[in-house]
């Protein structure tokens, strides 16, 4: 509570780590003499989801059966809309439940049959929610049919081609083997007339050569020239791993930038390196961890680029100094690509609560810092109102007391022995915390009115 605004008849009260059973309705009564007054306020909690759609190849002219997963929102109202090439789909099965921290999770399911008429097919999960900041939010994945008929089609000519060469040669083959020599008229040879020459004959046939920008995107498959699978392709490029601050008890995305690949078939793993074992864990989705599905852009190169995220519930405990590794497959790289995090600081975030207490005939001013991480940066004094001066109190009467809680921060609890004379009727005392340098402190006022604090 601060002093000024509890002057002004504002008392403010406020909830850290908010939970979804924190909803509801908050009565504030007030007091002052015989008369008292009251007012309610209504909490209302909105968990925004997050949505992830299955990575599949898509067949052409078979049933394909594709999933997404929306998690992790409240309230629970949502809206979700499946999309085939821009047009809804109206065959999706949809299964709801309730998770344990009090939020929603959808799995949804739609059948998928692309047919000769699709060039190419995109799948769309559309998902609305009153938390969202944006009308929607979406994933999607694409499947370029168009290609593989064309693939289909030029194959086929080419064997029907030779196919055909084959039987050419072969009967040609048969038929000088079996044919029987044309015997000329005796008596055209003796006058000279015949002529016992032989003439050679042979069948050619000349491939053609398609150019090669066309095999390059796709669009070419019959060539007499020889291509490996690395001329066709494009090593992906990996950029550094971006790391945002790390704050125990949130969530933390690390993002990684990978550009230049051709094809579209990039597989991204993500593990971690336990700094107790120093070893390496792959690392899948569950509470601590959320991998959002990666969209993928295809440049004007016809390579394509994605950023691969990794979301991480922070902990203390659980990532100080550990480590982070990005690791890429492709049909280009003889081995993974991967980009490392380096080791990893978490930092806390203070509730600090001011209590005074008198013990064996003492009176003693206490505040209770938690969350403090790390311990070392952390500093607290305390000072009162003395008329129109502010008196500081010496260390000397100032005992700090740390503990290591379960999740691997610190509490602190500081008290200051109160010396003033107990005649007054009114005290002001003030405290100050220090948690990093670089940030201000935290400043607290107690007011303390016939033994009574506010």
């Amino acid at each position: 509570m601060h002093l000024q605004t509890a002057k002004e008849g504002i008392f403010t009260l406020f909830l850290h780590n908010v939970t979804i059973a924190d909803q509801g309705g908050y009565t504030c009564d007030v007091f002052y003499g015989k008369d008292n007054g009251k007012a309610k306020i209504d909490l209302c909690i909105e968990a925004s989801p997050t949505i992830k759609i299955s990575n599949i190849s898509l067949k052409w002219n078979m049933l394909n059966q594709v999933y997404c997963w929306v998690t992790g929102f409240y309230p629970e109202e949502m809206n979700m809309t499946w999309f085939k090439n821009g047009i809804p789909l109206l065959n999706a099965h949809v299964d709801k439940k309730r998770n344990a921290d009090g939020t929603y999770s959808v799995i949804s399911s739609v059948n998928v049959t692309p047919n000769a008429n699709d060039e190419y097919v995109i799948i769309e999960c559309q998902v609305e929610h009153s938390s969202l900041h944006s009308d929607y939010i979406k994933a999607y994945i694409v499947g370029r049919l168009g290609l593989m008929k064309t693939f289909f089609i030029t194959s086929l000519v080419f064997s029907l081609i030779c196919a055909l060469l084959m039987i050419v040669t072969i009967s040609v083959f048969i038929y000088r083997r079996i044919a029987k020599p044309q015997v000329l008229d005796e008596n055209l040879i003796e006058q000279g007339l015949g002529d016992l020459s032989s003439k050679k004959a042979s069948v050619t046939a000349k491939p053609q050569v398609l150019d090669e920008n066309l095999i390059e995107q796709g669009l070419g498959n019959l060539s007499s020239k020889k291509a490996s699978v690395t001329e066709l392709t494009r090593c992906p490029k990996m950029g550094d791993i971006i790391i945002p601050s790390l704050v125990n008890g949130t969530e933390a995305t690390l993002q990684c930038k990978i550009s230049g690949y051709f094809p579209d078939k990039l597989e991204v793993k993500w593990l971690k390196v336990d700094p107790l074992m120093n070893k390496q864990v792959f690392v899948s989705p569950g509470e601590k961890y959320k991998i959002p599905v990666m969209e993928v852009t295809r440049e004007e190169d016809q390579t394509y680029t994605c950023t691969a995220n990794l979301i991480v519930s922070v902990s203390i405990a659980e990532d100080e100094y550990s480590e982070y590794i990005c690791q890429v497959e492709h049909p280009s790289l003889d081995r993974p690509l991967e980009k490392r995090t380096g080791k990893l600081c978490v930092t806390g975030i203070p509730t600090i609560k001011v209590t005074h207490e008198t013990v064996h005939r003492k009176t003693w001013l206490r505040t209770e810092v938690k969350g403090v991480f790390p311990p070392t940066c952390t500093a607290v004094t305390w000072s009162r109102d003395k008329g129109k001066k502010i008196v500081h109190y010496p260390e000397s009467i100032i005992s700090n007391q740390w503990t290591m809680n379960k999740d691997g921060t610190f509490k602190l609890i500081s008290k200051c022995q109160d010396k003033s004379r107990r005649k007054k009727a009114q005290k002001c005392f003030h405290v100050s915390v220090k948690v990093k340098p670089q940030d201000p402190p935290v400043k607290m006022s107690i007011l303390l009115d016939k033994g009574i604090l506010h």
